[in-house]
């Protein structure tokens, strides 16, 4: 049998409350008889928006990638997503194993990014900066953009 998730919520008194609990029962039903393992731990969070922000921003990977590449933004999506997380096969197609950026957690898409960056510099050449660093070049284009006003009053 295939591995599964299922998820719930542990109340005040300690509890264990599933989301899907005939899909749970099935699922234990599966295994009679069977050895198993358990994994209980708390239950990490989509990536944020800002993290999808970043991804898709004009200095985020997408973006910088596909300019390089001339690409559409969506191929360079699936491309990474499958150089990052790995490669499997639905009906005769390879495809990335987390084909979209939603199936990330917040976790997920730390490592992620942590691992974009340098791969494009390496593998094609592309500098690509920062969460932080696309920061600071934001600020720096408002200050630059209040400097220009201030001339124009001047």
């Amino acid at each position: 049998m295939p591995h599964e998730e299922h998820y719930g919520t542990v109340t005040e008194s300690g509890r264990l409350v599933l989301d899907d609990q005939d899909a749970f029962k099935a699922a234990i039903r599966a295994l009679s008889g069977k050895p198993v393992e358990l994994t209980i731990r708390r239950k990490d969070s989509k990536r944020s928006l800002p993290q999808n922000g970043y991804l898709h921003s004009k200095t985020g990977p997408f973006r910088m990638m596909a300019e390089h590449t001339g690409d559409s933004i969506e191929a360079i999506k699936t491309a990474l997503m499958g150089h990052c997380w790995g490669w499997h096969e639905v009906v005769g197609v390879t495809v990335p194993v987390k084909p979209r950026t939603s199936d990330m957690t917040i976790s997920e898409c730390i490592y992620f990014i942590d691992w974009v960056v340098p791969w494009a510099a390496m593998e094609w050449g592309v500098i690509v900066m920062l969460p932080n660093e696309t920061d600071r070049l934001r600020w720096e284009e408002l200050a630059l953009a209040e400097r220009e006003r201030d001339q124009e009053l001047v």
